[in-house]
């Protein structure tokens, strides 16, 4: 009988997996910081270093930026490798990431994926999101930066 694969225990070796690896269902255990959380999608993001991750969270906890877990759970393939939440357990709460400063094409680019970034723009529109079954009211953004647009919905859980 095979031994089962140890976990990956770092979000850099998961983000270092190719589409087939990931596809796998590999198992991983690691800890990393909150940077974005939305409860009622269950759409997690975190940071471990330079290195952020999506992960579809299966946890009633009410995560917010900032807050240490420890992440188990197994790969799957998204627009890169991503994690698919069995467990999530608080260990604190601590500082964010230093955001990293971020230009349009580097946007519109898998590189950042996941990160904590900043950047700078103009906002040429604000469209109120009405109320669904899933959420609070929201609002989504339209900036223009240097090379093109981008939208960012702004919202309560």
């Amino acid at each position: 009988m095979p031994q089962p694969a140890a976990p990956l225990t770092s979000v850099r070796a998961i983000r270092s997996l190719t589409t087939a690896q990931a596809s796998q269902s590999l198992p991983v255990t690691f800890q990393a910081t909150v940077t974005y959380f939305r409860q009622y999608r269950k759409n997690l993001f975190v940071q471990d270093g330079p290195f952020g991750i999506f992960v579809k969270a299966t946890t009633n906890l009410m995560l917010a930026p900032g807050d240490r877990i420890l992440v188990r759970g197994i790969t799957r393939a998204g627009l890169g490798p991503d994690v698919l939440s069995s467990d999530i357990t608080m260990l604190g709460h601590g500082a964010l990431p230093k955001p990293v400063p971020v230009n349009f094409d580097q946007l519109i680019r898998n590189q950042f994926d996941s990160v904590l970034v900043t950047t700078r723009g103009i906002v040429q529109s604000a469209d109120l999101d009405p109320p669904s079954s899933d959420h609070a009211h929201g609002t989504t953004l339209r900036v223009l930066l240097d090379g093109g647009y981008v939208d960012a919905q702004l919202g309560t859980q």
